[in-house]
């Protein structure tokens, strides 16, 4: 049975009542093939934490099934979680991130980024949930080495972190258009976060951190 990291030790008081049009399921890949999958409640709230390897899709099908099935009224921080379950917030960071989300699409269930919605009336759903986790990492790496084309990729990320760099401590650097490009860049290629080269990941990381600081200095601003 998959371990669920969330419990009556770390568990928080919720204030108010959590909209079930809210859940959806987190998904953190790691560099070593595994999966940190979280049942999110809502912004605030997770009700479920579990990590296992992506190739095991016995475990990866039941924590889909508990997640989506059961009932959960414990809740409590992701961040309390990370630390149970061996890390630290931060390291989410060096995780590539992806989600599922409840579908509106009728007769669906959920819409996921694997290019398919599970059905609203399918029991197969935590199989199917299992099958397509487990060839995130081939597909992950694929995408690495091509972008990267043989150490051709370095030079356009050292780029992108001295445009960002030049932002000269302005407070709406980060709506130019060049930053906003940049922006959209990185969100699409978040894949790099765990490619092969220390280089490629090193130099990414530290563009979606410079990134972050600029937005966060932009929305200060015009608050």
């Amino acid at each position: 049975m998959i371990k669920n990291y969330v419990n009556q030790k770390n568990r928080q008081n919720v204030s108010y009542t959590i909209n079930p049009d809210h859940r959806q399921i987190d998904l953190y890949f790691t560099r070593d093939r595994r999966v940190i999958i979280v049942g999110t409640a809502d912004n605030n709230y997770i009700f479920w934490l579990s990590v296992s390897a992506c190739e095991d899709e016995a475990a990866n099908g039941e924590a889909f099934d508990q997640i989506t099935r059961q009932k959960w009224d414990t809740h409590t921080a992701l961040y309390l979680v990370l630390e149970e379950a061996g890390f630290d917030y931060e390291d989410l960071e060096w995780m590539y991130h992806d989600r599922i989300v409840q579908s509106k699409q009728p007769g669906m269930a959920w819409s996921t980024p694997f290019g398919h919605c599970y059905g609203a009336d399918s029991e197969d759903n935590g199989k199917f949930f299992a099958h397509d986790v487990a060839g995130v990492p081939d597909v992950l790496e694929a995408k690495c080495r091509i972008r990267e084309a043989g150490g051709r990729y370095f030079p356009v990320l050292q780029e992108y972190l001295r445009i960002l760099n030049e932002d000269g401590d302005d407070p709406l650097y980060y709506m130019s258009p060049d930053v906003r490009a940049i922006s959209g860049i990185l969100k699409q290629e978040q894949y790099l976060i765990l490619s092969g080269d220390i280089k490629v990941r090193e130099y990414y990381h530290a563009a979606k951190k410079k990134e972050a600081e600029l937005y966060n200095r932009y929305m200060t601003a015009v608050r």
